[in-house]
């Protein structure tokens, strides 16, 4: 009887030290996954720093004082700014919303 409980005792630890060495390779790839993600969360930082770099060493774009000398029309309240054209589609627009023949 006590052969047969060390052949048992045997076999779970048999068992035990193959849990362990599924264990031990699942970290190794766990780790491996972490240090792959963590290079690539680097690459993308440094791409952020490199392009906020140029975007501040580029010229800044100064607008011109008078609008209708670039064909563009008057700015509204909203900022942006609107061509003799596209103020005189904006206008029969807003007629026919109101009704207005």
């Amino acid at each position: 009887m006590t052969w047969f409980w060390r052949k048992k005792e045997s076999q779970s630890i048999q068992e035990l030290w193959e849990a362990i060495k599924t264990i031990t390779r699942e970290v190794e790839r766990k780790d491996m996954d972490w240090a792959d993600m963590r290079a690539r969360c680097r690459r993308m930082l440094d791409r952020a720093d490199k392009a906020a770099a140029r975007a501040e060493q580029a010229q800044p774009v100064v607008p011109s004082e008078d609008p209708q000398a670039n064909g563009e029309g008057t700015s509204g309240t909203t900022g942006r700014v609107l061509s003799a054209h596209q103020i005189e589609i904006q206008q029969k627009i807003l007629r026919r919303r109101a009704g207005v023949p």
